[in-house]
């Protein structure tokens, strides 16, 4: 009975320890890109369109494959996103206990090392106040794909 236990238990830790070691590389940022957002805190009223630039560096030496860009929900209580260009090819509402709750937008776009890919998003405010989350650029990658986030903060008045 003993020696079941300690089996059991050393299972336990076994499998324990690898989901831990998946979940932290799956919570990890891929460092084959930076991310920056222009302007850092886009204003707009109610109505009114503006841009949001994200420009994606490629700081490997490696191309990197960019299959979307989320908007966390919390900002999209906010603002709607009426475009892009270059265009997505769609958009799907997404939900994991890791990341959140965001929308993505599919690109699907690469990008060769060095090199850097600006997605400019028109939006437009529908809701007063000021709306904050993360903006999400997801890079494909072997088992899984991995994101790199940047915080926003849009004030519609």
């Amino acid at each position: 009975m003993r020696r079941r236990l300690m089996l059991f238990g050393g299972a336990v830790i076994i499998i324990g320890g690898g989901m831990a070691a998946l979940l932290g590389y799956l919570g990890g940022e891929p460092g084959e890109i930076r991310v920056s957002l222009e302007p850092e805190r886009p204003q707009a009223a109610v109505s009114e369109q503006f841009t949001l630039d994200v420009t994606i560096e490629n700081v490997s030496l490696d191309t990197v494959t960019i299959t979307g860009i989320g908007f966390d929900d919390a900002l999209l209580d906010g603002v709607t996103v009426v475009q892009s260009d270059p265009p997505f090819r769609g958009s799907e509402d997404r939900s994991y206990p890791l990341y959140g709750s965001w929308t993505e937008y599919t690109l699907d776009r690469d990008i060769l090392d060095g090199n850097t890919l600006t997605v400019s998003f028109t939006m437009q405010g529908t809701v007063a106040g000021v709306h904050s989350g993360d903006v999400t650029v997801w890079v494909d990658g072997t088992p899984f794909a991995r994101a790199r986030r940047a915080e926003l903060e849009i004030a519609v008045r």
